[in-house]
């Protein structure tokens, strides 16, 4: 029998501002009512950079709850977008951001994460610059693996973002050349190839995972099975390649209060999934 066990990624900041979602500690709550084993606590939500210096002093808090909780917490997301890009080439921006980085590593890690989810640029990206923003993708992870002993997970990414094909995802990392420099696999990102066989060329490289569905288009972060990826070859891939770590779910819950999908829905699909996956062997 193949089981992982199920977690999901939970927004702590509202989007876009420095305030705590309303909704954090229901949501903790729910995950251990529900019978959740692991959460991702996501800071993706605040892009600015002057934000994200701010919301250093607020993070320790977010660890408290969960701790309280007695919530096994797997991975943190870090911010992402335009403020940061580790594949930019300018030397000054690269500095500001490798010390706020840096920062909130040292922050975090008391807290003991198993791993870190890193997006690796923004976008869109000029096709005379993509070796080149690839290569320092490479170097700028290997720098940032020094300042902690987590895994620092780089994400696959759509449309013209780095690490858009499983090619990309592997040479970034194997560059790197670091122990703790491994994948997020977010298998609603693989527009070009199957997410299945993304995994199996992967291997033992991924070490997390976001899960949702999409339709070969553009990401949606729909739930399994509302889109076109085929979760039973996807499980069985995770199977072969023996990962052991965490189904975490990513979804997109609501947009402007309208809910699409509860912690409830997230748990009954997951144990639903796993079911036939296992009835079929």
């Amino acid at each position: 029998m193949y089981r992982l066990r199920v977690g999901a990624s939970i927004a702590y900041f509202n989007r876009s501002a420095l305030t705590v979602r309303a909704a954090f500690e229901k949501d903790l709550d729910d995950l251990q009512r529900l019978g959740f084993d692991c959460l991702d606590l996501d800071l993706c939500t605040i892009y600015d950079r002057d934000m994200i210096l701010q919301s250093h002093s607020l993070i320790p808090k977010a660890f408290e709850m969960i701790q309280k909780r007695e919530i096994r917490l797997n991975g943190v997301h870090l911010p992402f977008g335009g403020h940061r890009d580790y594949s930019a080439l300018d030397k000054e921006y690269q500095k500001n951001l490798m010390n706020d980085t840096v920062e909130m590593l040292q922050i975090i890690n008391e807290f003991q994460p198993y791993c870190y989810i890193i997006h690796g640029s923004a976008e869109p990206i000029k096709k005379d610059t993509r070796t080149d923003k690839l290569r320092m993708l490479s170097e700028t992870l290997a720098e940032l693996s020094a300042y902690t002993d987590k895994y620092i997970c780089v994400e696959n990414l759509p449309r013209t973002c780095l690490l858009n094909t499983v090619q990309e995802h592997i040479s970034v990392i194997d560059a790197a050349n670091k122990p703790n420099i491994k994948a997020c696999c977010d298998v609603n990102h693989f527009l070009h190839e199957k997410a299945e066989d993304a995994l199996m060329q992967l291997g033992d490289r991924v070490k997390t995972l976001h899960i949702s569905d999409h339709d070969y288009i553009d990401e949606r972060h729909v739930l399994p099975k509302d889109g076109k990826i085929d979760w039973m070859k996807l499980i069985a891939a995770l199977e072969k390649i023996g990962y052991q770590g965490v189904f975490n779910y990513e979804i997109a819950r609501e947009i402007n209060e309208y809910v699409f999908y509860t912690l409830t829905d997230i748990k009954r699909n997951f144990d639903e999934l796993f079911e036939e996956y296992n009835q079929k062997k």
